[in-house]
């Protein structure tokens, strides 16, 4: 948890627009509080390079595509 609000700049952004500040999250229960993470609410809703760790594609390994059930990709 910690790692990605650190490294993943759209995690950070994510609980900044949801008022969650990253430092309440203390216990298992505070976690399990946290939004879940949708295509919609996250997925789509950055730009590609800030879901990857230092908000850079040269940094990744890979990037996973699913054609999912509609057909439609998501990276």
């Amino acid at each position: 948890y910690r790692n990605v609000i650190n490294n993943v700049p759209a995690y950070g952004a994510f609980l900044a627009e949801n008022n969650i500040n990253p430092e309440s999250i203390t216990t298992l229960q505070d976690f399990q509080s946290l939004p879940l993470l949708t295509k919609k609410n996250y997925i789509h809703k950055y730009p590609l390079p800030d879901l990857c760790r230092q908000g850079t594609l040269e940094s990744c390994d890979f990037i996973a595509v699913s054609s999912g059930s509609t057909g439609n990709p998501t990276f």
